[in-house]
């Protein structure tokens, strides 16, 4: 939200015809010196009406008294920038009158770019007055349609365009092509994301060779795209988009009433264009003094990766790769998901030798964000991009460098698990649910790596928790079929722990199993030496067997049904610590919170 106030005068909409702007020209003028008037005085009227427009629209936007005047957490330039739950305002629907002076603005723009095919500015302001009033289809069709501007930049618009449609794959190829076409500094600067990444990441790009900025920048919308299940990577259109705007605002007025200039192009490229405005009436000022406040997208997430996840992402922890919200430098919500969360489903990765196994669940979460607790409602938010589209699940396998992604997909309410067979090797892992209609999409993102090792290499798998009222699986296949969507249960339950050993059968050996039940917070896990049978107070379990390895060379999977039943709700750590004579000792941790009944 931004604030900027006692600017300019309110303006009418400019009247002059279109026929008066060539009336004026001498009879005796040569040809191409009228060529070169008319096409100045053209765009004089272009940017004369655009500016009446907006100080028109001054007069109609929604007005609201001062509520709460807060000191400025953030300055850039002339603006004041506030979070969302910093601001006690909520915009409402715009007045009708904005819409019909919008449409009298296009229309003389569409008529001053006949006479003048050849001006970038006109068409851009014809692109971005049909997409402000909810037409890309339309801004879509003036792009295309103006054979006499610059090449780079009708593509730059289509890609605006096709964003804001939700083609986003569309947008990808528009903005590479614009990209390869436009001046080689430009091209430079929109693809460097300087103002949007940390300084940290702007260190890396800066001191990357050319070959080594490409892979750089490739890996760093890789991993910024915030669903892989949606086609195409709308964070990075986002970002071209993004520039598209600033650039087309050049000498240009917006709501605010105020001239474009360096400081409201940084706030556009790290948190997007404002969607809607609102005027802040001061008891003690008069009707034209009034501050504007603009709004950006509600609920915005920093989805840019941190400088680890660039260095080495199949060594990224899934806390670094969580969207996260509030005072961040980069904002961007998804218009496909208004409400974008962390999704707390399980991760496992079962070795086997040069190849492994992952399973993963996902399950749509619970709305928490600021707009659901508080009711809010965003006029331009109703619907969301795909409402139309059922439920859909993912989990993808990713090579961090390029080359084959594997993945598996499910459509349909409710959770949903999956088994993805891959090489051994460094991969980022996404698991992801969307839900189109309520406009809500999570996910849990890592790294992950998992070396070929020899076949007689002992290897423990990572822990899984499955349904402990079905039967005792038989394979991973069934496992995940019965696999818990979340690592919680309700107190007075029993769960099913599950796991893999590998690189057994080689020799005659036996194998001590040690599994412990702690509290999560506990620094050390109690050992206590309780044999065979799970006893317990409120705060821990303990287990320990041992049994004879496989005859021939295999994986072993096991199972154990845990009794949780006397434990206090919670959460705690399960481990699980496998002991090999001679080959010393693996261990492999989850963590389970007991729900109060």
């Amino acid at each position: 939200m931004r604030v900027i106030g006692r600017l300019l005068p309110t303006l009418c909409l400019c009247a002059l015809a279109v026929t008066h702007v060539t009336a004026q020209r001498p009879a005796q003028t040569p040809a191409s010196d009228l060529t070169k008037v008319d096409s100045e005085e053209v765009h004089r009227t272009a940017v004369e009406d655009q500016k009446s427009f907006e100080g028109a629209r001054f007069g109609y936007l929604p007005v609201t008294r001062v509520v709460d005047a807060k000191t400025c957490p953030e300055r850039a330039g002339g603006l004041c920038f506030r979070w969302g739950e910093d601001s006690p305002w909520t915009p409402g629907p715009n007045a009708p009158q904005i819409a019909i002076l919008r449409d009298t603005l296009v229309q003389r723009l569409d008529l001053l770019q006949q006479l003048d095919p050849g001006d970038d500015w006109i068409l851009g302001q014809r692109v971005w007055y049909r997409g402000e009033a909810g037409d890309w289809s339309s801004a879509l069709a003036a792009a295309r349609g103006c054979a006499g501007a610059t090449a780079w930049w009708r593509a730059v618009l289509e890609g605006l365009a096709l964003h804001e449609l939700g083609r986003y794959a569309e947008a990808e190829a528009s903005f590479r092509t614009a990209l390869r076409e436009m001046p080689p500094e430009q091209a430079r600067r929109w693809r460097i994301p300087q103002d949007i990444v940390s300084g940290e990441v702007a260190g890396l790009l800066d001191h990357a060779d050319a070959g080594g900025r490409d892979t750089l920048l490739a890996r760093l919308w890789q991993l910024a795209d915030p669903l892989y299940l949606v086609p195409g990577n709308d964070r990075e259109t986002a970002h071209y988009a993004r520039w598209t705007v600033a650039t087309l605002k050049r000498e240009a007025v917006d709501p605010h009433r105020k001239a474009w200039d360096s400081s409201r192009r940084e706030l556009l490229l790290r948190h997007g264009w404002e969607r809607a405005w609102i005027r802040i009436r001061h008891p003690m000022h008069v009707f034209n003094n009034d501050d504007v406040v603009g709004f950006d997208e509600p609920e915005g997430r920093e989805f840019m990766p941190p400088a680890s996840a660039m260095e080495d992402p199949s060594a990224t922890a899934a806390d670094d790769m969580v969207p996260t919200g509030g005072h961040t430098r980069d904002f961007y919500t998804p218009a496909y998901a208004h409400a974008f969360l962390p999704m707390d489903g399980q991760l496992a990765v079962f070795p086997r030798g040069d190849s492994m196994v992952v399973i993963a669940t996902a399950f749509v979460p619970a709305d928490t964000t600021l707009s659901a607790r508080e009711g809010r409602r965003w006029p331009w938010k109703e619907p969301s991009l795909g409402a139309g589209y059922p439920d859909a699940k993912g989990l993808f396998l990713m090579n961090p460098d390029g080359g084959e992604v594997r993945d598996a997909f499910k459509q349909g309410s409710g959770p949903a698990a999956f088994l993805i067979r891959a090489p051994a090797g460094r991969y980022v892992v996404s698991a992801e649910a969307w839900s189109p209609r309520r406009s809500i999409a999570g996910r849990r993102r890592q790294g992950l790596r998992d070396d070929s090792l020899p076949r007689d290499v002992a290897t423990l798998s990572d822990l899984l928790l499955v349904d402990a009222s079905r039967p005792e699986p038989k394979s991973l296949d069934s496992a995940a079929d019965d696999a818990l969507p979340r690592t919680e249960i309700p107190s007075g339950s029993s769960v099913r722990l599950l796991w893999e050993l590998g690189g057994l059968g080689f020799h005659p050996e036996v194998v001590a199993y040690d599994v412990t039940v702690d509290r999560a917070h506990q620094a050390l896990l109690r050992r206590v030496g309780r044999f065979f049978h799970l006893v317990g107070s409120h705060e821990s379990l303990s287990l320990r067997w041992s049994e004879p390895g496989p005859p021939k060379p295999r994986v072993v999977l096991r199972s154990l049904k845990l009794d949780l039943k006397e434990l206090d709700p919670g959460t705690y750590r399960i481990r699980v610590e496998a002991r090999l004579a001679g080959r010393g000792s693996m261990a492999s941790e989850t963590l389970v919170r007991i729900l109060p009944r």
